[in-house]
């Protein structure tokens, strides 16, 4: 994808966002052309001692009007905060384009990854990425590539032994056994889980205690979403 600007930062966020997000800080890099620093800005470091103020305008262009909006944004030189009142980043996890505009002020060329937040990023492999497919196969990851292999390996095992009642029951007892050796080796996993797997090798009578399931009900119900008003008295 091609950066339209020449900032580092922008390197680094797509580098880190997937293209949607990407596309999203684009949009917010774009709309820098419309925020300055306001000339009468005042750094007020008296209330709390090294946070420096800037007062950024951002002026709304349309065919019909042109406003000019006030932001202020802080800044921490030692750690590399930001904070803005228009509170985009806490609406939606993405820096605005004010504090782009103090960035570029401050020549910051790397932003602190505590911005970049983990549920936006296209490296972090979340609860989905074992869902494969083999069309895929060339341009997974390494630890796809691993599961890949060993789902592999266990679906010819069973093709091996499924036709013979003997080895069938040869591979439930060698798998019984190793799931409990893998459970003795120290793996951390979930305690609920691990309990109803042990006690079902055990043939114990165990009943792990879950949080309910919160299933939410969308309109009316399903008996009198086709009645009339006059039909349910």
């Amino acid at each position: 994808m091609k950066l339209h600007s020449g900032f580092h930062w922008e390197r680094q966020f797509h580098d880190a966002y997937t293209k949607d997000i990407f596309n999203k800080v684009r949009k917010e890099i774009a709309y820098m052309i419309y925020c300055h620093l306001d000339p009468n800005n005042e750094i007020d470091v008296s209330s709390i001692p090294c946070v420096e103020k800037f007062n950024i305008k951002e002026y709304g262009i349309s065919n019909w009007y042109c406003k000019e909006f006030l932001y202020t944004v802080e800044f921490i030189a030692n750690g590399q905060y930001f904070d803005c009142n228009c509170r985009k980043f806490d609406f939606c996890g993405l820096l605005c384009k004010h504090i782009f505009e103090v960035m570029k002020i401050k020549n910051i060329t790397r932003v602190h990854e505590r911005y970049i937040l983990r549920r936006l990023r296209k490296d972090v492999l979340r609860r989905h990425s074992s869902i494969v497919y083999s069309g895929g196969f060339p341009h997974m990851t390494d630890e796809y590539k691993k599961f890949q292999e060993i789902e592999h390996a266990l679906y010819e095992t069973v093709d091996l032994c499924k036709n013979n009642p003997a080895s069938v029951g040869f591979l439930k007892r060698e798998m019984d056994a190793l799931i409990e050796k893998m459970w003795s080796s120290g793996i951390q996993v979930d305690q609920a889980q691990h309990m109803d797997n042990y006690a079902s090798i055990q043939g114990l009578n165990y009943v792990s205690i879950r949080d309910p399931t919160y299933v939410r009900c969308r309109g009316r119900p399903r008996v009198n979403r086709f009645r009339s008003v006059r039909t349910r008295k």
